[in-house]
């Protein structure tokens, strides 16, 4: 995996971004945004704990993400998955990181033939201050297909790049 998207730049989206981009391990990792966010973010970048990452819109990198995190709150769920129709291609991998597994099925209805996982995040201390978000403790990201068994590579790539951003990261059984 070379380009990771992160869609909603909230508490558990900027510590994403915070800790892809400084965990160094050479990927591209940009954020979908429309209209006052996009903006917003263009301008005054994401503040976690007191340092400011600018990373590019998706739109404006040239390659499709390999993978995307849909950290919005349930509610903007649909406008999300609009959001990211046309910025991403048929083989991105699509993980949510909502309150729980239920979001799975309404983006499966938006991305009938994209790999759309089961995922959430847990243990995460993140709390937001104004337009500034600060953490302790990353959390733990719980993630997969229905069924993991025998995880596949993919998997087992994205497992290898939270961990090493520092996200415990487990592929659940099912």
């Amino acid at each position: 995996m070379r380009h990771i998207a992160i869609i909603g730049a909230g508490c558990v989206g900027s510590v994403l971004v915070e800790r892809l981009i400084s965990s160094e391990q050479n990927l591209t990792v940009s954020v979908i945004a429309e209209g006052r966010r996009s903006h917003r973010l263009s301008q005054s970048g994401i503040t976690v704990n007191n340092t400011k990452f600018f990373p590019p819109n998706a739109r404006d990198v040239p390659e499709k993400p390999d993978a995307v995190f849909v950290c919005v709150k349930n509610y903007d769920l649909e406008q999300a998955c609009a959001d990211m129709k046309n910025l991403i291609a048929p083989e991105t991998m699509i993980i949510p990181l909502l309150n729980s597994v239920s979001p799975t099925p309404t983006i499966q209805v938006f991305f009938p033939k994209h790999r759309v996982l089961y995922g959430y995040i847990s243990k995460i201390d993140a709390r937001r201050e104004n337009h500034e978000v600060f953490y302790n403790i990353a959390g733990d990201v719980h993630f997969g297909d229905a069924e993991n068994l025998c995880p596949d590579s993919a998997l087992l790539e994205v497992r290898k790049i939270l961990s090493s951003s520092g996200f415990g990261a487990y592929i659940d059984d099912d």
